[in-house]
């Protein structure tokens, strides 16, 4: 796949936390110590991106012997990530520049309390193999497709700027997170089932006709998908202890899901796995999602425990 790299821009990454409403002026008072009893019963909770924060402490072994919990959760971008911490459902997390700029604007409960420079050069515009498009120049015209308010988002605004376009020459496709995706069409199950690849193939979607007349061709959207986990992800921690306490290895719970059009999951996978006592106990406790005009939507989501 042909690449090019990002021009002339820095690449930053924030830490994040939810924070309450001011009692005063000033700085707020430092804390006194805390003792190993007391933060044994801590729990904090981490909003992270694919492949982020987690995977780079664990890989510098910097999880093992914390003297509190940590509870994971996975986010498709940096947007949705703010939001949660803005509504108090994680307590930290770490995104790009942009969506800080984004979440201040929309007067977010977010506060940036470290900040960090990384390599603008991994920062890159894809196109297809056979594409013609060889430079940034020749993106004129042409529609490209970004999650709004991420920091690929800015990133693109950057480079298109230091190549002397700017959105009025380019048509921006905004996109939805990857995770989100159509599944193919067929009759209405009430009913829930663990195992059967054809709830989450991903072809065509006919409308969910058994609630909706004519069957529409909707999809839930991720911030949608977001928020309802993230209200009711606790919901689930019970299935990954008994789970731990079969396997004590296990410490990760990724969830692969159908919602249907009623809101109802129908379907999951855990780990992987579409049957079995982990995946049966994590369908029974999944949360009933909006109704839209729709057959499914196939989503992802997953939290760890350590």
């Amino acid at each position: 796949m042909l690449w090019r790299k990002g021009l002339a821009a820095v690449a930053a990454a924030l830490v994040v936390t939810a924070c309450g409403t001011a009692t005063g002026e000033g700085p707020a008072a430092v804390p006194g110590p805390v003792s190993a009893a007391d933060l044994a019963k801590v729990t904090l909770k981490v909003g992270d991106q694919k492949g982020g924060v987690k995977s780079l402490l664990t890989a510098a072994n910097l999880l093992r012997g914390t003297p509190y919990k940590i509870e994971w959760a996975t986010f498709t971008s940096g947007p949705p990530l703010l939001e949660a911490a803005s509504a108090g459902a994680i307590d930290a997390g770490r995104v790009g520049n942009t969506p800080p700029i984004f979440a201040a604007a929309a007067k977010a409960k977010i506060k940036v309390v470290s900040v960090s420079r990384s390599n603008v050069e991994r920062e890159a515009v894809l196109v297809p193999p056979d594409s013609p498009l060889r430079d940034v120049a020749s993106l004129k015209g042409k529609t490209i497709g970004v999650a709004k308010g991420s920091s690929a988002h800015g990133q693109l605004l950057n480079t298109l700027h230091n190549a002397g376009l700017s959105t009025k020459d380019v048509k921006l496709s905004f996109q939805k997170a990857s995770t989100v995706k159509r599944g193919s069409g067929g009759g209405h199950r009430s009913g829930g089932s663990t195992a059967g690849d054809g709830d989450f193939s991903n072809d065509a979607n006919f409308g969910d006709a058994s609630k909706h007349g004519s069957g529409g061709d909707e999809t839930l959207d991720d911030q949608i998908i977001e928020e309802t986990m993230m209200k009711h992800y606790r919901g689930l921690v019970p299935c990954l202890m008994q789970e731990r306490h079969r396997s004590p290895g296990v410490s990760e719970m990724s969830v692969d899901f159908v919602v249907r059009g009623t809101g109802k999951v129908s379907a999951v996978k855990v780990n992987g796995q579409k049957g079995g006592s982990f995946a049966n106990c994590v369908l029974g406790r999944m949360p009933t999602f909006p109704k839209y005009n729709g057959n499914k939507t196939i989503a992802s989501w997953s939290m760890s425990m350590r």
